[in-house]
Protein backbone atom coordinates (compact mmCIF):
# COMPACT_ATOMS: atom_id res chain seq x y z
CA UNK A 1 0.00 0.00 0.00
CA UNK A 2 3.16 2.39 0.29
CA UNK A 3 1.80 4.50 -3.07
CA UNK A 4 -1.28 3.42 -3.18
CA UNK A 5 -4.63 5.75 -3.04
CA UNK A 6 -5.35 7.00 0.52
CA UNK A 7 -8.19 5.25 2.54
CA UNK A 8 -9.81 8.35 3.84
CA UNK A 9 -11.09 6.22 7.10
CA UNK A 10 -9.72 5.32 10.45
CA UNK A 11 -8.03 1.53 10.49
CA UNK A 12 -8.84 -0.62 13.57
CA UNK A 13 -7.43 -3.74 14.91
CA UNK A 14 -9.91 -5.61 17.08
CA UNK A 15 -9.34 -8.52 19.37
CA UNK A 16 -8.44 -9.59 23.04
CA UNK A 17 -5.18 -8.90 24.59
CA UNK A 18 -2.67 -11.19 23.75
CA UNK A 19 -3.68 -11.73 20.16
CA UNK A 20 -1.24 -9.80 18.81
CA UNK A 21 -2.64 -6.83 17.47
CA UNK A 22 0.40 -4.74 18.52
CA UNK A 23 2.98 -6.99 16.49
CA UNK A 24 0.59 -6.86 13.61
CA UNK A 25 0.22 -2.86 14.21
CA UNK A 26 4.37 -2.26 14.16
CA UNK A 27 4.53 -4.55 11.16
CA UNK A 28 2.12 -2.34 8.84
CA UNK A 29 4.04 0.63 9.89
CA UNK A 30 6.88 -0.97 8.53
CA UNK A 31 5.54 -2.47 5.23
CA UNK A 32 3.35 0.64 4.40
CA UNK A 33 4.71 4.68 5.25
CA UNK A 34 0.45 5.25 4.49
CA UNK A 35 0.02 4.36 8.36
CA UNK A 36 0.21 6.24 11.40
CA UNK A 37 -0.46 4.60 14.58
CA UNK A 38 -2.69 7.09 16.89
CA UNK A 39 -1.53 6.88 20.22
CA UNK A 40 -3.86 7.03 23.25
CA UNK A 41 -3.96 8.60 26.07
CA UNK A 42 -4.50 6.87 29.14
CA UNK A 43 -4.45 7.15 33.23
CA UNK A 44 -2.25 3.81 33.47
CA UNK A 45 1.69 3.93 34.09
CA UNK A 46 3.70 3.18 30.96
CA UNK A 47 4.89 -0.97 31.22
CA UNK A 48 8.27 -1.30 30.87
CA UNK A 49 9.41 -0.85 27.12
CA UNK A 50 6.15 0.48 26.32
CA UNK A 51 6.33 3.68 23.83
CA UNK A 52 2.69 3.34 22.17
CA UNK A 53 0.36 5.14 24.15
CA UNK A 54 1.12 8.39 26.24
CA UNK A 55 0.10 8.00 30.17
CA UNK A 56 -0.83 10.91 31.91
CA UNK A 57 -2.19 11.72 35.52
CA UNK A 58 -6.56 11.35 36.23
CA UNK A 59 -5.73 15.06 36.48
CA UNK A 60 -4.74 16.08 33.04
CA UNK A 61 -7.09 13.45 31.56
CA UNK A 62 -9.87 14.94 33.11
CA UNK A 63 -8.50 18.46 31.88
CA UNK A 64 -8.74 16.83 27.98
CA UNK A 65 -11.73 14.94 28.18
CA UNK A 66 -13.34 18.81 29.64
CA UNK A 67 -11.85 20.37 26.51
CA UNK A 68 -13.71 17.86 24.12
CA UNK A 69 -9.85 16.27 23.28
CA UNK A 70 -10.96 12.62 22.84
CA UNK A 71 -13.07 10.88 20.60
CA UNK A 72 -14.01 8.26 23.00
CA UNK A 73 -13.15 7.49 26.50
CA UNK A 74 -13.27 4.28 27.67
CA UNK A 75 -12.16 2.38 30.85
CA UNK A 76 -10.30 -0.16 30.75
CA UNK A 77 -9.47 -2.71 33.61
CA UNK A 78 -9.66 0.26 35.99
CA UNK A 79 -7.62 2.87 33.96
CA UNK A 80 -8.83 5.43 31.93
CA UNK A 81 -7.92 5.60 27.58
CA UNK A 82 -8.56 8.98 25.38
CA UNK A 83 -8.66 8.35 22.00
CA UNK A 84 -7.22 11.25 20.45
CA UNK A 85 -9.78 13.03 17.96
CA UNK A 86 -8.10 15.75 16.38
CA UNK A 87 -5.36 13.53 15.70
CA UNK A 88 -7.13 11.10 13.55
CA UNK A 89 -9.43 13.68 11.66
CA UNK A 90 -5.89 15.61 10.67
CA UNK A 91 -4.37 12.20 9.74
CA UNK A 92 -7.17 11.65 7.27
CA UNK A 93 -6.81 15.04 5.56
CA UNK A 94 -3.59 14.65 5.07
CA UNK A 95 -4.11 11.43 3.26
CA UNK A 96 -2.52 8.65 5.68
CA UNK A 97 -4.59 6.13 7.32
CA UNK A 98 -4.76 6.65 11.24
CA UNK A 99 -4.27 3.00 12.80
CA UNK A 100 -4.95 2.08 16.02
CA UNK A 101 -6.39 -1.23 18.75
CA UNK A 102 -9.22 -1.19 20.68
CA UNK A 103 -11.67 -3.13 22.40
CA UNK A 104 -14.33 -4.86 20.44
CA UNK A 105 -16.98 -4.51 22.75
CA UNK A 106 -16.84 -0.26 22.85
CA UNK A 107 -16.31 -0.49 18.71
CA UNK A 108 -19.51 1.27 17.92
CA UNK A 109 -17.89 4.50 20.25
CA UNK A 110 -15.59 4.97 17.23
CA UNK A 111 -18.43 5.31 14.44
CA UNK A 112 -17.99 9.23 13.76
CA UNK A 113 -19.50 11.00 10.78
CA UNK A 114 -16.19 12.79 9.96
CA UNK A 115 -14.62 9.97 8.48
CA UNK A 116 -14.95 5.95 7.30
CA UNK A 117 -14.39 3.60 9.85
CA UNK A 118 -12.71 0.21 9.14
CA UNK A 119 -12.15 -2.72 11.61
CA UNK A 120 -10.30 -5.56 11.47
CA UNK A 121 -10.87 -8.32 13.60
CA UNK A 122 -7.55 -9.98 14.98
CA UNK A 123 -8.16 -13.97 16.12
CA UNK A 124 -5.95 -16.66 16.80
CA UNK A 125 -6.10 -20.00 14.90
CA UNK A 126 -7.45 -21.83 18.06
CA UNK A 127 -8.22 -20.48 21.58
CA UNK A 128 -5.75 -22.83 23.35
CA UNK A 129 -2.74 -21.34 21.29
CA UNK A 130 -4.04 -17.78 21.86
CA UNK A 131 -4.29 -18.51 25.68
CA UNK A 132 -0.93 -20.21 25.91
CA UNK A 133 0.36 -16.60 24.79
CA UNK A 134 -1.30 -14.79 26.88
CA UNK A 135 -0.48 -16.67 29.83
CA UNK A 136 3.52 -16.19 28.37
CA UNK A 137 2.72 -12.23 28.25
CA UNK A 138 3.32 -9.63 30.98
CA UNK A 139 -0.30 -8.59 30.33
CA UNK A 140 -1.58 -11.99 31.41
CA UNK A 141 -3.89 -12.13 34.78
CA UNK A 142 -7.12 -14.38 35.09
CA UNK A 143 -9.48 -11.61 34.44
CA UNK A 144 -8.20 -11.39 30.49
CA UNK A 145 -7.97 -14.53 30.37
CA UNK A 146 -11.53 -14.99 31.16
CA UNK A 147 -12.68 -12.36 29.09
CA UNK A 148 -11.09 -12.86 26.04
CA UNK A 149 -11.65 -16.17 25.60
CA UNK A 150 -15.55 -15.67 26.02
CA UNK A 151 -15.28 -13.06 23.50
CA UNK A 152 -13.34 -15.78 21.21
CA UNK A 153 -15.36 -18.74 21.62
CA UNK A 154 -18.71 -15.90 20.46
CA UNK A 155 -16.48 -14.88 17.46
CA UNK A 156 -15.23 -18.06 16.59
CA UNK A 157 -18.92 -19.72 16.63
CA UNK A 158 -20.27 -16.34 14.82
CA UNK A 159 -20.56 -15.74 11.14
CA UNK A 160 -20.70 -11.79 11.25
CA UNK A 161 -19.66 -9.93 14.49
CA UNK A 162 -21.33 -5.82 14.71
CA UNK A 163 -19.41 -3.16 13.04
CA UNK A 164 -16.83 -5.55 12.05
CA UNK A 165 -15.63 -5.39 8.76
CA UNK A 166 -12.90 -8.31 8.54
CA UNK A 167 -11.95 -11.03 10.45
CA UNK A 168 -7.99 -11.78 10.11
CA UNK A 169 -6.78 -15.34 11.70
CA UNK A 170 -3.12 -14.44 12.97
CA UNK A 171 -1.35 -18.07 13.46
CA UNK A 172 1.55 -18.63 15.71
CA UNK A 173 4.93 -18.03 13.95
CA UNK A 174 3.06 -16.65 10.42
CA UNK A 175 2.73 -12.74 11.34
CA UNK A 176 3.72 -12.31 7.99
CA UNK A 177 0.23 -13.95 6.25
CA UNK A 178 -1.68 -12.03 8.96
CA UNK A 179 0.07 -8.12 7.89
CA UNK A 180 -0.08 -9.73 3.94
CA UNK A 181 -4.26 -10.74 4.67
CA UNK A 182 -4.77 -7.21 6.42
CA UNK A 183 -2.98 -5.21 3.65
CA UNK A 184 -5.12 -6.85 0.81
CA UNK A 185 -8.81 -6.32 2.54
CA UNK A 186 -7.75 -2.96 2.81
CA UNK A 187 -6.48 -2.52 -0.40
CA UNK A 188 -9.68 -4.05 -1.49
CA UNK A 189 -11.55 -1.15 -0.13
CA UNK A 190 -10.12 1.34 -2.56
CA UNK A 191 -10.00 -0.44 -5.30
Amino acid sequence: MQNSKALNALVVLLGPSGVGKTTLIHELLKRSDQFEYVRPYMTRPLRQGEHDKISVTEEVFTEMQKRGDFLVVNEHYGFKYGTPKTTIVDLIAQGRTPLLDYQLIAIDTLINPAFKLISVYIRPDTIEEWATRLKLSEQFDPIRLEKGKAELERIIGSNTIPNVNYVVTNQDGHRKEAVDAILNLLHSTVS
